[in-house]
């Protein structure tokens, strides 16, 4: 899964983007300055920037341009500034890609994914070294358990966290396909079409979720948007 950090001023624009990408399958983290997103890679690891331009503080440019020092990091450019001047600076400062605003989404999701395939490809191979491995961390690696009893959702590290009605209701659907996209609309167990403020609430019990076990499993959710149909589920476990 992939990590995305999203540099954005405009509260409602970095929000938008963020829930974007989140429902794509990403896991994406707003700030609003240069600031900002050094505290946040200080802290964790991060495969592609978002970068707007106009920032309050450091600019986009200069934050793109020290960014390029960092092995297999991507920065895709998203900005107001339309002039071939300001996309020639930007490239040449470091964005892999520059996008002008107002962006489509299902572009944006395309861009971050070709940047970060490429990002990865380029950046030189880590030395290899035996690293121990516990074995129950081996053992398991990739294994999501669905509770029927108590409504929980069990990690691949032991950790659980309580679900509500709607939450288990959306992963025991997802897992009655295992691998295989779900329409939003048997998610709801509805006939299409299904009003738009219904299918809204579904987006917003799967954001939930996501921030959730992230928060209290510390994984991020298996679960991946499946574009213009529903949503798939992945490496799960009835247990």
């Amino acid at each position: 899964m992939l990590n995305i950090a999203v540099v954005e001023d405009e509260p409602d624009l970095r929000e938008e983007i963020c829930e974007f990408l989140t429902l794509s399958g990403m896991t994406a983290c707003g700030m609003g300055s240069g600031e900002e997103l050094d505290d946040h890679l200080d802290a964790r690891a991060c495969d592609v920037v978002v970068l707007d331009i106009n920032l309050p503080g450091e600019d986009g440019f200069r934050i793109a341009h020290r960014l390029g020092a960092r092995d297999g990091l991507g920065v895709v450019m998203v900005t107001s500034r339309a002039a071939l001047e300001d996309r020639v600076h930007g490239l040449k400062t470091g964005a892999d890609a520059y996008l002008v605003k107002p962006v489509d989404l299902q572009e944006l999701v395309a861009t971050v994914e070709s940047v970060c395939r490429r990002t990865k490809r380029d950046a030189p191979a880590a030395p290899s070294s035996p690293t121990p491995q516990t074995p129950s961390a081996d053992r398991h690696a990739g294994e999501w358990h669905l509770r029927r009893l108590g409504w929980e959702l069990a990690g691949p590290n032991g950790r659980s966290v309580a679900l509500t009605a709607a939450e288990h209701d959306f992963l025991a659907r997802l897992l009655a396909a295992p691998g295989r996209p779900v329409s939003r609309a048997d998610l709801l167990g509805a006939h299409p079409p299904v009003p738009e403020g219904d299918l809204r609430k579904l987006d917003a019990v799967v954001r939930r979720l996501r921030r959730k076990v992230e928060d209290e499993i510390g994984f991020p959710l298996p679960v991946r948007a499946a574009h213009g149909i529903g949503y798939t589920a992945t490496e799960m476990i009835v247990s």
